[in-house]
């Protein structure tokens, strides 16, 4: 199916189909229709311009998902520049440490004009303390105006978003998007996934995450309903949420793996009565592995309460390539391989069926347009079930980091592909993931990955809401296993992990270390941060 990404994110959100797709916060009983957005928008636009922003400049955006969101990045866009949705501070803070956050991705993106709210008020002097010449603009006190401020047109190769990645493995970069990216990395789900007005979204996802403003986006040029709700409501409450999707008839969710392990745990635990999840037909799992046994709870628990058997929807995808890579094909049941570890690292597929084999989920197809490949260590394409790094190309890919150094940007590309860094294989033109090069482990000569590992140890009766990392100790070539645990037994907890380990994995001397529960470090969105992990336990850190 061909997608038109001729125009621009501007052109799509605009003349979406359909008179739907309002946007619901269910925290303040706010609507904010599609016939408010548009004046809305304009008004901030005309804020900008009157504030001296530029077309081709980046402008900050700093809003939680509130009714000024929406208008702010479209008011953003509206005027040609190119929004950089900032990340909000992951806990509360005093007003001097919030304008430090801040102030830094303001210094590395360049921004001059910043669009926030009400919520940054008593933040602002601090921080313009900190950044002299930076122009505010505030979205909750932009008055509507029916008429766009402005006759520029920007163009597709324009540059729309910067986007900065999660920050797992590294220090979180800028990736600079086109509107042809953006566009696409909006239209190619919304085919995929059969999206019309008659759909109904939950979003919470934080926005400056790269799923989560693109999953509103899809709502958006989609013209279904869609309701947000801040990340901590849905963490915290993970039976509400599940009660909230079945009420409002939600049919379309995403969420990272660890998010449906709560779902699912929360609905074993409560067994809500009258809970009807019949119609969530679209339950999007990307942004970390997905994990087997996550996805077989999902079905089982979720499903005696309507859950469709082919809701668990597997994806993959990067802010590289403007979030989405694959996302499985609507209608049917995830699908698993079992491999031979020895052989999967070596390189090859070779399927077994015997328990102590590595069960890896099929991310599906990729999206349209987009094409994946497989390469070994000196960069030859690989035939189908040969495992090496996954590279894709298409018209999602980034223009560049947004950085001064040439070699960052050379590094992630090679001739037009974009190294993932991720190791996986092609089977039956399906993608599977494997695993992170950065995260294999070597012991005692042998490759073993870290995602391997944690799904031993996870399941283990002691883990804290499955909550482990796996590392490597490079010196002893041991893999070192941190468990977040509120059992007074530790070592009991400890011994289990290393006793699964030695079972399924065949190694025998894991270094298990038992941590208080949120000890773990995570980035905002809820990933592992596994340089920081390292630094705790090698630096000047260390583990309890």
């Amino acid at each position: 199916m061909a997608i038109d990404i001729s125009g621009t994110l501007v052109d799509a959100i605009t003349c979406a189909p359909g008179d739907r797709g309002r946007m619901i916060f269910p925290e303040s009983t706010a609507v904010l229709t599609r016939a408010e957005l548009g004046p809305r928008a304009n008004g901030v636009a005309a804020a900008l311009l009157a504030a001296g922003a530029e077309p081709g400049e980046v402008v900050g955006v700093l809003l939680p998902a509130t009714p000024s969101f929406p208008p702010a990045l479209l008011g953003v866009l509206t005027i040609g520049a190119a929004a950089s949705v900032l990340p909000l501070p992951a806990v509360a803070h005093d007003v001097d440490s919030v304008a430090d956050d801040i102030a830094a991705f303001i210094r590395t993106v360049g921004i001059r004009h910043l669009v926030t709210g009400d919520l940054f008020a008593a933040a602002l002097d601090p921080l313009l303390r900190r950044c002299p010449g930076l122009r505010i603009v505030n979205a909750d006190r932009c008055a509507p105006t029916t008429r766009v401020p402005t006759t520029h047109t920007p163009g597709p190769d324009d540059r729309a978003v910067v986007q900065f990645t999660s920050g797992t493995t590294a220090r979180p970069q800028g990736v600079v998007l086109s509107h042809r990216a953006v566009l696409n990395g909006v239209l190619a789900p919304v085919a995929r996934c059969e999206l019309t007005p008659a759909d109904v979204g939950y979003q919470w996802l934080p926005l400056f995450h790269d799923f989560g403003m693109i999953g509103l986006l899809i709502s958006l040029c989609a013209g279904f309903d869609t309701h947000l709700v801040s990340p901590a409501t849905f963490i915290r409450r993970p039976v509400d949420a599940l009660r909230y999707l079945g009420e409002n008839g939600v049919t379309i969710c995403t969420g990272p793996n660890f998010a449906y392990d709560r779902l699912a745990e929360a609905a074993r635990t409560a067994n809500p009565d009258g809970l009807d999840l019949g119609r969530w037909r679209l339950a999007l799992n990307g942004g970390e592995p997905v994990s087997p046994a996550t996805v077989h709870a999902v079905t089982e628990v979720l499903g005696r309460h309507g859950l469709p058997a082919s809701a668990m929807t597997p994806a993959y995808g990067m802010a590289e390539y403007c979030a989405g890579i694959t996302i499985d094909l609507p209608g049917l049941a995830p699908r698993t391989v079992t491999l031979d570890r020895a052989a999967a690292t070596d390189g090859r597929v070779v399927p077994v069926t015997e328990e102590s084999g590595w069960t890896i989920v099929s991310q599906g197809p990729p999206l349209p347009g987009t094409e994946v490949r497989v390469v070994d260590a000196v960069g030859t394409v690989l035939p189908e079930a040969g495992v090496g790094e996954l590279q894709v190309r298409g018209p999602s890919l980034m223009d560049t980091y947004l950085t001064d150094d040439p070699a960052a940007v050379s590094s992630a590309l090679d001739d037009g592909w974009l190294r993932t860094g991720d190791r996986g294989f092609l089977l039956r033109g399906e993608v599977h993931v494997a695993g992170r090069h950065k995260n294999m482990i070597i012991v005692r000569g042998r490759n073993v990955h870290a995602e391997e590992v944690e799904h031993v140890a996870r399941h283990v009766p002691g883990v804290y809401q499955r909550h482990c990392v796996a590392v490597a100790d490079q010196e002893r070539e041991r893999v070192i296993v941190v468990v977040e645990t509120v059992e007074t037994d530790r070592a009991a907890v400890a011994e289990g992990v290393r006793r699964a380990v030695s079972e399924r994995l065949g190694i025998t001397d894991a270094d298990v270390r038992t941590v208080d529960r949120r000890w773990l470090p995570r980035t905002t969105s809820g990933k592992w941060k596994r340089d920081e992990l390292r630094r705790r336990l090698f630096g000047d850190e260390t583990a309890a």
